[in-house]
């Protein structure tokens, strides 16, 4: 950050906003370590229980907004892409790592209560993840899955293959209700899913691999993508409709690291994400494994920030 060409917007964030920056990374840091060295294990269930019940709230509240309504009855919360995690694909991506969650309720648990609870959770997750028809949500959800099942004996998955199948059921017809033209048109969803401004891969390459270009080593600095959008944008850009929008992010996380951190802040990126695969398959307790596999597939699908003209 100190050797940034922005050092104010790598110290203290950008229009007035502190991620990213240096002071968010260092509190992301010092929370991390206080967390890991004061978390109990018996306080990981309640972490997991709590992560599935604001997953159930993020997802109901998102249902009427999808339909048009404004809970909250103000201007900024009236628009159909209004989530309580900021935006459509980061409650995709929330929604996504969850959901396997809940189904792995289902698989391991015995009573049938518990079973039910995560079996009804699961298929509103799913409904809803299927309102935002995300390519992050779905990337995570797919990851996510597979690293749940993986993690589980042959029985567990056995006993209740009903539940899986009627998930699954249930899931394709989510689809088809909601995302295939023909049939939505003539359902209450003919309105199709909320669409977010997104930067394309094309320019995403463009201005990451430019800025890398200038500064092959450390990268224009934290949270300065913006101003590499700015400058290195291809003159192509300047004909879509989206050319009076200047975006913060490209469309992966790995490109906006490959921009604003350069070569070394590449290494240190994969650096953390093995250490912390290591260190995950290593606890005697998976239970996150499947959120954590969720989180890295879909950060090659960021999300783009529209900044304005």
């Amino acid at each position: 950050a100190v050797l940034s060409e922005h050092l104010m917007t790598s110290l203290a964030g950008n229009y007035l906003r502190w991620h990213p920056s240096l002071a968010t990374v260092t509190i992301f840091t010092v929370f991390y370590f206080l967390l890991t060295t004061n978390l109990e294990r018996w306080a990981l269930k309640y972490i997991g229980y709590a992560l599935l019940a604001s997953s159930a709230v993020a997802g109901l509240l998102f249902i009427p907004q999808y339909f048009g309504a404004n809970l909250f009855g103000q201007e900024w919360s009236s628009g159909r892409t209004f989530t309580l995690l900021g935006s459509p694909n980061t409650l995709a991506l929330f929604l996504g790592v969850i959901a396997p969650l809940a189904l792995r309720e289902i698989l391991i648990r015995e009573k049938l209560w518990i079973k039910l609870v995560g079996f009804v959770l699961t298929l509103l997750l799913l409904f809803t993840l299927t309102l935002l028809n995300s390519a992050v949500g779905w990337i995570a959800l797919a990851v996510s899955f597979i690293v749940s099942l993986s993690g589980l004996d042959f029985v567990e998955i056995k006993k209740s293959l009903p539940y899986l199948l009627v998930a699954s059921a249930s899931l394709i017809i989510f689809i088809v209700l909601i995302l295939v033209p023909p049939v939505r048109n003539h359902t209450p969803f003919k309105n199709g899913p909320p669409q977010e401004i997104g930067l394309d891969l094309r320019t995403s390459w463009s201005v990451s691999a430019t800025s890398f270009r200038q500064r092959p080593l450390l990268g224009s600095g934290p949270g300065t993508f913006l101003f590499d959008f700015t400058r290195y944008k291809p003159l192509s850009y300047n004909y879509t409709p989206l050319w009076s929008i200047r975006f913060d992010k490209p469309i992966s996380e790995y490109l906006l690291a490959f921009a604003e951190m350069g070569l070394l802040g590449v290494l240190a990126y994969l650096f953390l994400i093995m250490t912390f695969i290591s260190v995950v398959l290593k606890a005697a307790n998976k239970r996150f494994l499947p959120i954590a596999g969720g989180i890295f597939a879909a950060f090659f699908l960021s999300f783009s920030t529209a900044v304005g003209s």
